[in-house]
């Protein structure tokens, strides 16, 4: 065995820092995400024969067909919240995000094998829209966002009212 290395090491998988992106930029991702929702809406709607009054349905069934789930772990630990967002099956260059005072949001497009396209929407979503709504304020500019497959880690620094405080409001 070569020195230094134990018989059981892990391997970890890369780790690569993400730039957080514009509200502009994130809008027009969060504008395709919605259209791809509209446009498959529309499919399940005449799909059953233009019946009217199902459009909420539809919309939801649309939803759940091309949105992927999105996890989130949020946790407080002394200066910061950290928050862990899993996304499976997303490649860094497939996403987008935007970190505002109190709310994360995700944007992503996965480009699908056409082997894969064939498959049920359901089983291999195509889309993240997802918000994260934080129970206090943080620094935006400060914030320290990771990618690692499947995974996207955030370390968001308290804003300075934040800081003094409990994290609870008044009523």
């Amino acid at each position: 065995m070569e020195a230094g290395k134990t018989p059981n090491a892990v391997r970890r998988s890369p780790t690569y820092k993400v730039t957080a992106s514009s509200p502009e930029v994130l809008q027009s991702y969060a504008e395709e995400v919605r259209a791809a929702i509209a446009r498959r809406a529309y499919e399940l709607f005449e799909a059953s024969g233009c019946q009217h009054g199902h459009d909420r349905e539809n919309w939801f069934r649309a939803e759940t067909e091309l949105l992927a789930d999105v996890p989130s772990y949020l946790t407080e630990s002394g200066d910061a919240l950290n928050l862990r967002l899993t996304i499976e099956g997303f490649r860094k260059s497939e996403i987008k995000v935007c970190v505002e005072p109190r709310r994360i949001v995700l944007v992503g497009k996965r480009r699908v094998p056409a082997s894969l396209k064939k498959r049920s929407r359901s089983s291999y979503p195509e889309l993240i829209l997802s918000v994260v709504d934080l129970p206090l304020d943080i620094s935006p500019k400060k914030a320290v966002i990771q990618f690692r497959p499947s995974m996207l880690t955030f370390e968001l620094p308290k804003s300075k009212e934040a800081s003094g405080s409990t994290g609870t409001q008044a009523a």
